[in-house]
């Protein structure tokens, strides 16, 4: 499920780069390919949220799905500046994709973490299995034994 969300992304991140290129130049990108991006970047994040509901949500996953959520708002900022034919803030224009870069590269280090390091067996031990809990106990039966 998360390994198809990082293909979506990736193919955003492809998507992404072709239209920052008439956004830099102070055109209007091509607006299939605006709308292919966005539709693309909200499906990920739905499977990621799907996958959250479903599974246990580790932090770094709640991280990444933030940054995402922050990426695409700063996505819709750039949309609606475009729909109203406003030149784009070249801040936001810089930020949206530095920010899906990076929100990328925590999600590419969480499935890692998540498919290639082994779960470590869990070493709790009890209280009650505390060397010093057997002492206490063990010179607890020999008074038990010497009271007169």
């Amino acid at each position: 499920m998360l390994i198809l969300a990082i293909i979506l992304f990736i193919v955003v991140a492809g998507l992404g780069a072709v239209i920052i290129i008439p956004v830099l130049k102070n055109k209007f990108p091509p607006r299939r390919l605006v709308y292919v991006h966005g539709a693309t970047a909200a499906v990920a994040i739905f499977i990621i949220i799907l996958y959250m509901l479903k599974e246990q949500a580790q932090p770094l996953l709640v991280v990444c799905l933030l940054l995402f959520i922050l990426t695409a708002c700063l996505g819709l900022l750039i949309y609606k500046m475009d729909i109203k034919r406003r030149e784009s803030l070249k801040i936001v224009v810089i930020l949206h994709p530095l920010l899906a870069v990076i929100s990328l590269i925590a999600f590419v280090t969480y499935l890692l973490a998540q498919y290639l390091v082994p779960e470590q067996p869990s070493q709790e031990l009890s209280w009650l299995d505390s060397p010093a809990i057997e002492v206490t106990q063990q010179q607890t039966i020999w008074m038990e034994g010497h009271e007169s």
